[in-house]
Parts: C-alpha cells; sequence; structure tokens
C-alpha cells in the first residue's frame, strides 16, 4: 500500500508519507533480554523491540584494557539483520549506560551495581536466546490501530497524528479498511483534524453486498469509500506474479499527483485522463467480468450509496467517483471537502498571530487578517 501511494504519487508531485508502526499492546520483550555475569554482579542488556524482533537481535562483547588515564571499558555491538541495523557502543561506566539506554534503536543497557562491566561474548548471541516471544507483537488488533493517549499524553496507533501540524491529507491503514472498529475511528479521528479518510471495500463483495459494507462508514465528509480491490505487481516475484490488495495507498497517490498537477486539491483523484500509473487490473468476478458495469456504477444502488468505483475505462485502470459519505449535499464531492478542510488548516494556523491583538477604531486589526 505504502510503495502503491510512491508509484502512483509519482517523483515530480508533492507530498509527505507519515506512518506509524502498530504493535500489540500486550506483547512484550518476555524472551528478549539476556544477563551477563562477571565477578562484580550481573550486567543486563533488554530488546528495545517487542516479540520476535528483539528475540533475534545479536550482541557481542569486547573487553579493552585501562591504559594510562584512559580506564577499562567495553565494546557493545548491536546488531538486527532483518532491519538493516547495527550499532557499537563504548561503555566504561554508567553513564555511558545510560546514553546507549537512551538513543540506542535497539537496546537497554544496565551496568550491574557500582558500574561493574560485563564479560567478554565474542560471538554473536540472540538476545533471546533463540526463543520466540510470547506474543506475536505486529499480531496488532484494530483497537490497537486505533490508538490510545495515555494520561502522561504518550499516544499510540492512529491517536499519534492527534496534532493539526501533521497538515490535511489522506488517512488509511492498509489491511483495515474492512474493519468495524477502525472505521469508527477513522470517522472520528478525520472529522476532528479535517483529513480525508480513505476506505477500501474488502475482497469478495458483490453489488448485491458493497451496498451494506458501505453503510458502516455513511454519514462523514471526510471519508470516501473505494470499490473493488486492486492488482498489482508482487515485488517479491520474479516471474511477474500480480497480488490483490486494498486500493487506498493507490487512490492517495493519485490524489497526490492532482494536487502537483494542478496545484491544489481542487482536482479530484478520478476520471479517464488521470489514470492509475501502476495498477495491473481489478478484482472481477469467476466469469473474469467487471464486478459493475456503468449502470451499476452510474446509478441504481452504487451511485446512491456513495460508492466510488474503480474500473476499466478505454484500456485502464481509473477511478470512477468523487463521492465522499456525506449526507450534506455541499459537501459530496471528495474535492470540494478537501479545498475546505485546506482553508481550514491554513487559516487556523495563519489567524494565529492576531490573536490578543488589540481592535482598534480604525479597522487597522481587520484590515491586516
Amino acid at each position: 500500500s505504502v510503495k502503491m501511494y510512491f508509484d502512483e504519487k509519482g517523483a515530480n508531485s508533492p507530498g509527505v508519507l507519515y506512518f506509524c508502526r502498530v504493535v500489540q499492546t500486550a506483547a512484550g520483550p518476555t524472551a528478549g533480554a539476556r544477563t551477563f555475569t562477571d565477578g562484580a554482579g550481573v550486567t543486563t542488556i533488554t530488546s528495545k523491540w517487542k516479540g520476535d524482533g528483539g528475540d533475534t537481535t545479536t550482541i557481542t562483547i569486547l573487553a579493552v584494557a585501562a591504559s594510562g588515564s584512559q580506564p577499562a571499558y567495553v565494546i557493545i555491538t548491536v546488531t538486527n539483520s532483518q532491519a538493516g541495523l547495527r550499532e557499537e557502543w563504548k561503555i566504561a561506566n554508567e553513564i555511558d549506560a545510560a546514553h546507549a539506554s537512551k538513543y540506542s534503536q535497539l537496546v537497554t543497557i544496565a551496568l550491574a551495581a557500582g558500574g561493574a562491566l560485563p564479560t567478554v561474548q565474542a560471538a554473536p548471541l540472540k538476545l533471546g536466546n533463540g526463543t520466540g516471544g510470547t506474543t506475536d507483537a505486529y499480531a496488532a488488533t484494530t483497537t490497537d490501530y486505533v490508538g490510545t493517549v495515555s494520561a502522561a499524553m504518550a499516544r499510540t496507533g492512529l491517536r499519534v497524528f492527534d496534532d493539526l501540524r501533521y497538515g490535511t491529507g489522506f488517512v488509511w491503514a492498509p489491511g483495515k479498511g474492512g474493519d468495524a472498529t477502525w472505521r469508527a475511528g477513522l470517522k472520528t479521528h478525520c472529522n476532528s483534524y479535517r483529513r480525508m479518510g480513505l476506505v477500501s471495500a474488502a475482497a469478495g463483495l458483490t453489488l448485491s453486498t458493497v451496498v451494506s459494507d458501505q453503510a458502516t462508514i455513511a454519514g462523514s465528509e471526510n471519508c470516501a469509500y473505494y470499490w473493488p480491490q486492486i492488482y498489482v505487481p508482487n515485488a517479491s516475484s520474479q516471474q511477474g506474479g500480480l497480488i490483490i490488495q486494498g486500493n487506498e495507498g493507490a487512490v492517495a497517490g493519485l490524489g497526490a499527483r492532482m494536487d502537483g498537477q494542478f496545484n491544489g486539491p481542487h482536482k479530484s483523484p478520478a476520471g479517464i485522463t488521470h489514470s492509475f500509473q501502476s495498477v495491473i487490473d481489478v478484482e472481477r468476478a469467476a466469469s473474469l467480468q467487471e464486478l459493475c458495469d456503468d449502470t451499476a456504477s452510474n446509478t441504481a444502488a452504487d451511485a446512491s450509496a456513495y460508492v466510488n468505483t474503480i474500473r476499466v475505462k478505454d484500456q485502464a485502470i481509473v477511478v470512477w467517483g468523487l463521492r465522499t459519505q456525506a449526507a450534506d449535499e455541499r459537501f459530496r464531492q471528495i474535492n470540494a471537502v478537501r479545498v475546505v478542510q485546506l482553508v481550514y488548516h491554513s487559516l487556523y494556523f495563519e489567524v494565529q498571530k492576531f490573536t490578543f491583538e488589540p481592535i482598534d477604531s480604525a479597522g487597522n486589526l481587520f484590515a491586516r487578517v
């Protein structure tokens, strides 16, 4: 989905992608810690990564003897090959250990009482000793995706973006578009922060079932629904294979391309003249026919239910629809809503400099505004 965003956006279009990596709240690095004992105590090195990611992080320890005014120290090398991360930390005392713990992306290091250094570990050693964690950190629940805000204002999931300073734009969660809990959280977020939530229909829906599925997201001008799913190149295939996936990333990329070509959000990401660049095909029926035709996507159930269809038109894959989920007719077009969203965000910050300024009889303040 992220790759499709950049493929459709193109190299010369504006756009920044913010993302949050969601982990299971209950998962912890239960096996991702090791202790090292020397004659004076125990050093504990603990993974910052949850579940299997932390368990497979490896460490080595090299001891360097004291020399002149230079005290003895150890070099702890931490590696996670899956993430392509490698760190080296020179630890001579508890202050060095605290510094490493703060800035390392992979581990925390706690020396024994009194600052005793750990013993040598020449061969790479897995923090979890090869044992998997008790839970899979990345089998996150939908509630984890929606996220929470703690009393200390620590944010998780979508709540990480509860800040108008991230601006307007598209919001989606790959693979979660069909979940009712996610849809409710997405609606709440986009209504609060004036962003456009994208929802892809689940795979396997038909003309008779898609309308009832769309109904769970209805009622918000800040959300749009797209059907069916799409086929895109499988980057892992050496035989030109395809995979089916949700369409949100491709739609967001197309929207970013329109923003660049038309210098703003007033052009909807839809229409024959602006087709997808990387989408290979649409989800089809067993007969290989499209799941809907012009009659269905232009009138009848789909149009009335605000289902934006993805169609094959003039031998290209296009978005055939520009509707939001708004009940208010003034906000039923995606491009109109996105213009309003942009104006709202722009004015929110621009007028702050006039807050608490005196109102004079000559009207100078309002002239400046």
